[in-house]
């Protein structure tokens, strides 16, 4: 993956500037057109219809969609780290988005340097649900921020990986092999505790094709609750940052995995 050199100088920067232990969260975030779904609110409808992954939906104006529920909590959750003194120096957050392709709506640096978080907008595009193209991009941003603090030095916590899709992955021959191939690697980094999977999902899907990334069945959240979720990846970063050294982990991560279940429906 090519970066701006001007933006690898500040990655690098902010590493010497601030050498404290680091935890790195990439969410992986389904933006297909169907995540544009109306979930509260007054709404008129048009009298329009689209396709969007075989089916057909009614376009209507007003109201409060799922993507701007993962904006909301995306932006509540800068906040939260930024209100935190430890947090603020070890969480790091990069955000991949998925549809009929992927790619990096924001990559690592430090919080404090994160000023795009604060006002982050993604859009719902495309009509596809490219799952294996986004985890394999996250696992690239993943990796290179890895290397970058082996090569600085700094000591950091295992990965997290956080998959979020309100439907299931285009089946076509070309992305069942991609899913394969990134479902294959994110179980093998989870096995040898090299990563920490996520996979979450809306209760109005099967979440069948979450279940290739994890030994975790997917979180199921009801259409309401995105933002919920990431007041619980918030709790749950922060115990990380505080109960816990890189490399002898001393939370139960399994067990943190199921105090987020209990706030879900399955």
């Amino acid at each position: 993956m090519k970066m701006n050199p001007r933006i690898k100088l500040m990655r690098e920067k902010d590493l010497a500037d601030n050498p404290s232990d680091r935890l790195p969260i990439c969410l992986c975030v389904d933006t297909s057109s169907s995540i544009n779904t109306v979930v509260r609110g007054e709404t008129r409808d048009t009298g329009r219809t689209v396709q969007v992954e075989g089916r057909t939906l009614h376009v209507v104006e007003g109201g409060e969609s799922r993507i701007s529920d993962v904006n909301t909590g995306l932006r509540e959750f800068y906040r939260s780290i930024m209100d935190d003194d430890m947090a603020i120096d070890i969480v790091e957050l990069s955000v991949v988005s998925f549809d009929d392709e992927a790619r990096c709506a924001l990559d690592f640096i430090g919080m404090e340097k994160q000023t795009g978080l604060a006002d982050i907008v993604l859009k719902a595009q495309g009509e596809k649900t490219q799952i294996g193209q986004g985890v394999q991009l996250a696992l690239q941003v993943l990796d290179e921020r890895v290397r970058e603090y082996q090569e600085a030095g700094v000591r950091y916590y295992r990965p997290w990986l956080v998959i979020m899709t309100d439907g299931e992955a285009t089946r076509e021959n070309s992305n069942v092999v991609l899913n394969n191939e990134a479902a294959g690697e994110t179980r093998k980094r989870e096995q040898d505790k090299r990563l920490v999977v996520f996979p979450v999902c809306t209760e109005d899907t099967t979440g069948e094709s979450l279940e290739a990334f994890s030994k975790h069945k997917p979180l199921k959240f009801d259409q309401t609750q995105f933002r919920e979720f990431f007041r619980c990846l918030t709790d749950s970063a922060k115990i990380i940052a505080t109960d816990s050294t890189p490399g002898a982990e001393g939370v139960d991560l399994d067990k943190v995995y199921e105090e987020m279940a209990k706030k879900t429906r399955r």
